[in-house]
């Protein structure tokens, strides 16, 4: 059985590891040859930057007690990466298309605090 519940300081590791996986599976990371090390510490900061957030939620399989999957949002005007914040360089496409995406929107789109759901993965 499943409880779907918020994503929490409980199972944040889980759901970083979980979330690194499944992007090893996404052809920019094959293309852009990143290690699972480094999807993961990218991982571990946007779980730990969504969790206070209280807009991802998780589901748990409750006779494991292991997170199996995880929605990951933030609001669109919010930017989960600071400019302190040190990833692999091989991850620098990622984030430009993102941002270019994003971009695209605002530039063409009156948004407010709070008002656009931006589901990161």
């Amino acid at each position: 059985m499943l409880h779907i519940t918020t994503l929490n300081e409980q199972y944040a590791a889980q759901t970083a590891a979980i979330l690194a996986k499944a992007f090893m599976e996404e052809p920019m990371q094959t293309v852009l040859d990143t290690t699972y090390e480094e999807i993961l510490a990218f991982m571990e900061h946007t779980v730990r930057h969504a969790i206070p957030k209280g807009l991802s939620i998780i589901a748990v399989d409750t006779d494991s007690d292991q997170v199996v999957a995880a929605n990951i949002n933030k609001d669109l005007l919010e930017e989960p990466i600071g400019e302190n914040d040190a990833f692999s360089d091989k991850l620098l496409p990622i984030f430009a298309l993102l941002d270019e995406l994003d971009q695209f929107y605002k530039d063409n789109y009156t948004v407010k605090p709070n008002e656009v759901h931006h589901n990161l993965m």
